[in-house]
């Protein structure tokens, strides 16, 4: 073989696999990208049937330093492109060929250890990690290959510069698609998502709950809510139907968020308390449904005390009660109340929708069942 020949072949065979670096590493960077913005946002990942990306997620080992490994693993994937690039331009410098080499061999061992990490001592398979990981594994193969080969390259075509910009737009539009997509479910409601997704489930479902069908289902909607809300007396029986046909796998936690000093809502916080006073002789439930079916379109005015009294309840001592805000009937609406400030909510109704291990996501009545199609919840609902 004629040496103009091979030096041609290794040249175009150098090309090849700058190239494969360059895509590899944009994949990389899809990737982490995602998961540092769902990290930052808290936003919920999406993996397939399982839930094991948000276990991943919210487990320390997913920050160092205060910054999330995914970020870490950006930064190496930014690194590594713009090595790619330099190479495919024409930089040949030896440190061009050896630094790539070095960064995803670092990768890679930690890719590893955190797909392992996860596995063997979380219990859980994250898909993103995974793929994290095989890109590290490939990229790693690519650079130990373009270390046992030739420097020598000829000069790189004048398309090259606009077709690697073109890939490294359509890796941002493909990241930027993801992360709002996920902002989407995330967005539905008017809340803090960072809040809502470091609460722990025992405060989000306190043992004072009001439960509304099985306690132990694997799903549970929490449901802020004012009782003169409109909304929220469309959406009551919804959900009650929605509990009913789960087949005991969801259950509805119904939330006080009286909407003070609103009009038309001037006894939200008085019928707030008369539910808790309800809910001292088991008609929590009851009460509720009475009180949105008295303000059914075509109604005239609630009347409080014939609601009272057709649940077997005292109206005149319940009123009495009602009225005294340091009454103990207050304590659930308050603590419901400091709940909703925590979560910055504004209106009602609000659903969150939450299970054992998985980011919570919050929901308005139009969009829930989307977040109840979301994989992570929807395995919970077909096992």
């Amino acid at each position: 073989m004629e040496p103009g020949v091979s030096s041609e072949r290794q040249s175009r065979s150098g090309a090849l696999r700058d190239w494969a670096s360059l895509l590899l590493a944009l994949a990389g960077m899809s990737v982490a990208g995602f998961l540092s913005a769902s990290h930052l946002l808290q936003l919920s990942i999406p993996c397939g049937a399982s839930s094991g990306c948000d276990i991943v997620a919210r487990d320390p080992s997913s920050v160092f330093l205060g910054i999330p490994v995914a970020a870490f693993g950006l930064g190496c994937y930014m690194a590594l492109a713009g090595l790619a690039m330099a190479r495919i331009m024409g930089a040949l410098h030896p440190l061009w060929i050896q630094v790539p080499r070095v960064l995803s061999g670092a990768g890679l061992v930690m890719s590893l250890y955190l797909i392992t990490y996860s596995l063997l001592k979380l219990g859980v398979t994250c898909l993103w990690c995974m793929a994290s990981g095989l890109i590290m594994l490939l990229s790693y193969a690519v650079h130990e290959w373009s270390a046992q080969v030739p420097t020598r390259r000829a000069a790189a075509p004048k398309w090259t510069f606009p077709v690697a910009f073109l890939l490294l737009s359509v890796t941002g539009a493909a990241t930027t698609l993801q992360v709002r997509a996920a902002i989407h479910v995330a967005e539905s409601a008017n809340i803090n998502r960072r809040a809502l997704a470091s609460m722990p489930r025992t405060e989000l479902v306190p043992e004072s709950a009001h439960i509304l069908g099985n306690p132990n289902a694997p799903i549970t909607i929490i449901e802020f809510g004012d009782l003169q809300c409109a909304l929220c007396r469309e959406t009551f029986r919804p959900l009650h139907k929605l509990v009913d046909s789960s087949g005991g796998r969801i259950n509805l936690v119904y939330r006080h968020r009286p909407l003070l000093g609103m009009k038309g809502h001037e006894y939200a916080s008085l019928l707030a308390g008369l539910s808790e006073i309800a809910a001292e002789q088991g008609k929590y439930w009851e009460f509720i449904d009475a009180v949105y079916e008295g303000q059914s379109p075509g109604k005239t005015s609630l009347n409080i005390s014939k609601v009272l009294t057709d649940l077997g309840i005292e109206a005149k001592k319940a009123l009495k009660r009602a009225n005294s805000s340091t009454d103990l009937a207050y304590t659930q609406v308050k603590l419901d109340l400091a709940v909703a400030k925590k979560l910055s909510i504004v209106q009602t109704p609000t659903l969150i929708v939450t299970s054992k291990d998985v980011i919570p996501e919050a929901a308005l009545p139009r969009t829930l069942q989307s977040v109840l199609n979301l994989p992570k919840f929807a395995r919970l609902l077909k096992n």
